[in-house]
């Protein structure tokens, strides 16, 4: 505040001063019309970071926004004023109306550009807000097959989601928070695991050597799933058929299915079933048990090969 008014006193001396210079110095009139400019700069640049200042102390004490959300709106603070100040300044240094309304046009934009994102951001808002793309809760995946984020939507803001980060491949919590602009939804897909039902088909396989007994295999997968999942599956398919008509789903199983298939000189046994999104890794890691288990009390007919 001291070196705000500081300031103040300089210009003002400075203003009262120029009309004495130019009648006892004999100071030129253009010099001082220059000088008049330039101190109506200096007004004008303090003043917008005065106001900056206020608006910024005001929305922080009467809206409770994030981190992220704060500097956003700081920095689209700062570029709106920025932008006003800069048309005044034009207003004292260009005379002509043309000339204006030209360095007007630039001035805004500017300003288009440099607001973009933070726009694209807002829209990118507007659609998950509109079209439920996700809610706070849900367990998403979005990005592509180059990069893209797997987690729990733990926050939805005005420009950013915060996501509670999983490994992609384990499905376990890595600890980490991801922080993602809200216009990456309008760029890449989205897949929400749990929008309309906690329940997700998930997949456990094995290779074994030609020669071993593959319907033993098969039937043992099976067994382990059922073991593990069985009459959850089934409530999981019951809970599906109920919304069928909402989901668009064909065809609902009750069981686990074993698939075979030819791959690198083995052959793969892979087992599908339902399973809840939030238990995915855990049904997995005693599915694999059981089936270790299976396949170790009929190492002589099964042969499982890397």
């Amino acid at each position: 505040m001291l070196t705000l008014l500081l300031y103040i006193a300089f210009i003002y001396i400075i203003v009262y001063a120029l009309p004495l210079a130019e009648t006892w110095l004999g100071v030129p009139k253009e010099f001082t019309l220059l000088i008049d400019k330039v101190v109506a700069t200096f007004v004008i640049v303090i003043s917008a970071f005065v106001f900056l200042a206020i608006i910024e102390g005001w929305v922080r004490s009467h809206f409770k926004l994030s981190e992220d959300e704060a500097r956003y709106i700081s920095s689209i603070i700062r570029y709106i004023l920025g932008g006003l100040a800069l048309l005044f300044i034009g207003f004292l240094f260009i005379g002509d109306t043309t000339s204006l309304t030209l360095f007007s046009g630039l001035v805004g934009a500017g300003l288009a550009i440099t607001l973009q994102p933070t726009m694209l951001n807002i829209i990118g808002w507007i659609a998950i807000v509109v079209s439920k793309l996700y809610k706070i809760g849900d367990r998403v995946f979005i990005g592509d097959s180059m990069w893209g984020a797997l987690g729990d939507i733990s926050d939805i803001n005005l420009l950013f989601t915060r996501i509670n980060e999983l490994d992609r491949k384990s499905w376990q919590e890595t600890g980490g928070f991801v922080s993602l602009p809200n216009r990456i939804v309008l760029e890449k897909s989205v897949i929400n695991y749990t929008a309309e039902s906690p329940f997700i088909w998930d997949e456990t396989s094995f290779r074994i050597s030609h020669g071993s007994d593959y319907e033993l295999a098969k039937k043992i997968a099976e067994k382990a799933v059922n073991e593990v999942v069985g009459e959850k599956m089934k409530d999981a398919a019951k809970f599906l058929a109920s919304r069928k008509y909402k989901l668009k789903i064909r065809d609902i199983k009750e069981e686990p299915i074993a698939y075979l298939s030819m791959e690198g000189g083995a052959i793969r046994v892979a087992v599908r079933y339902l399973v809840s999104a939030r238990k995915k890794r855990q049904a997995e890691a005693r599915i694999t048990e059981k089936i270790l288990e299976g396949i170790g009390k009929n190492q002589r007919r099964i042969k499982v090969v890397g």
